[in-house]
């Protein structure tokens, strides 16, 4: 009797590892199914971080040809605003040429008012404005910004300051 208690025990514990052996082989195969899907969803994982990695470096370049785009726009802007000053100062000085043969035309007159009864000193203050304008480069080229009237008017100011000084020079000879 002793024996078909072993057998029973043998049969009892062949059947037990046979069931382990097939809830081992269901296990290895869950954990198999659980590989899969886990490197499945890794590289699925891996290709949308490799997608974010690439928007990424999209945007980065994008941001970049932005600022490279707006570094453009400020150089020209300075080109601008520098031309803008330009212009305003030859405008500028424009302006206050204008405003010295005005200026000269009311010291002719001066002139030939001190000549009715200081002819010396007449003389000595249109010598004086010639030699002004002379010095410091004034003529008729430097009202070129100025309409074709403008030009004539300008010039025949400074002629008309280097005649007077011819013509008070001739009358004290």
């Amino acid at each position: 009797m002793s024996r078909p208690k072993s057998s029973v025990i043998g049969f009892v514990d062949l059947g037990l590892t046979a069931k382990n052996a097939f809830g081992i082989k269901k296990l290895d195969t869950a954990i198999s199914d659980i590989s899969k899907d886990l490197i499945g969803s890794n590289l699925a994982v891996q290709r949308e971080l490799e997608m974010i990695k690439n928007a990424q470096i999209t945007s980065v370049l994008g941001m970049i040809e932005v600022n490279n785009r707006l570094e453009l726009i400020e150089n020209q802007m300075s080109g601008v605003v520098a031309e803008m000053k330009r212009q305003e100062s030859a405008k500028d000085f424009l302006g206050d040429l204008k405003i010295l043969l005005i200026g000269l035309e009311d010291e002719l007159e001066k002139i030939d008012s001190l000549a009715e009864t200081h002819l010396e000193f007449a003389a000595l203050y249109a010598e004086d404005l010639d030699e002004f304008l002379k010095s410091n480069n004034i003529d008729y080229t430097l009202f070129k910004r100025m309409d074709q009237t403008g030009i004539k008017w300008a010039k025949s100011v400074i002629q008309q300051v280097g005649d007077k000084r011819k013509e008070l020079q001739n009358r004290l000879e």
